[in-house]
């Protein structure tokens, strides 16, 4: 799988998306750390299932959620809400392509993007690439050593611009399920919007999934 920073952050078009919000499920109101609103963003899978529950258990319990779905006019309403909201923090996982263009959109409104990574799982494991854009590096290496306590196969690899990529790999070991990392980035990224200065155990849930995905912390 080759993978680069402009295949994440390439402009796609709203008008052929077809890809929106559907209601919040779970929790309306919502805060982080700090008082800031909370709110993650996942695909109707189980990946997405496993990463608000990693992200809950990172002490994200009243996140607000929203799946995506179909519809075109709910993302020009996160456009909206983007660019009006005042001390909004989003988290989330999604499929590369919706994950992009939420990105862009982000990006459009004037957000602040503190973390960006695309993933993946393969028959050997897990692959993630990071770009290290807010100095997240440490936090990223708790997602290895997670990883590997698990048993799992991984390649992670940590991009900052001007600088030569740092990686990590390690081969499955055992039986070990391939599919633990969606948990466990939800956890990551539910420490980071709510300020969590240790990082607990993320648990261990498998979710086969051989799709992209990209996640993201989006800071308003």
């Amino acid at each position: 799988m080759r993978w680069s920073r402009r295949a994440v952050l390439k402009s796609l078009a709203i008008s052929s998306a077809g890809l929106a919000m559907a209601r919040p499920r779970g929790t309306v109101a919502s805060a982080s750390g700090d008082g800031r609103r909370l709110l993650a963003l996942v695909n109707d899978d189980p990946a997405g299932a496993a990463f608000l529950r990693g992200a809950m258990a990172a002490g994200a319990v009243l996140l607000q959620a929203r799946i995506i779905s179909s519809d075109v006019q709910a993302l020009l309403a996160l456009e909206r809400e983007l660019r009006q909201a005042d001390g909004l923090r989003v988290i989330g996982l999604l499929d590369d392509a919706t994950g992009t263009l939420v990105v862009d959109l982000a990006r459009g409104a004037g957000a602040r993007i503190s973390w960006l990574a695309q993933h993946a799982t393969s028959t050997e494991g897990s692959r993630h690439l990071v770009f290290d854009i807010d100095r997240t590096e440490d936090r990223t290496r708790w997602l290895v050593d997670h990883l590997y306590a698990k048993g799992a196969g991984y390649q992670t690899v940590v991009q900052r611009r001007g600088e030569s990529p740092k990686q990590w790999s390690s081969g499955p070991r055992g039986a070990a399920p391939p599919g633990v990392w969606p948990g466990a980035v939800g956890h990551l990224l539910g420490s980071l919007a709510t300020s969590t200065r240790a990082i607990r155990d993320a648990g261990s849930d498998n979710v086969v999934t051989h799709d992209k995905f990209v996640s993201f912390l989006i800071e308003v």
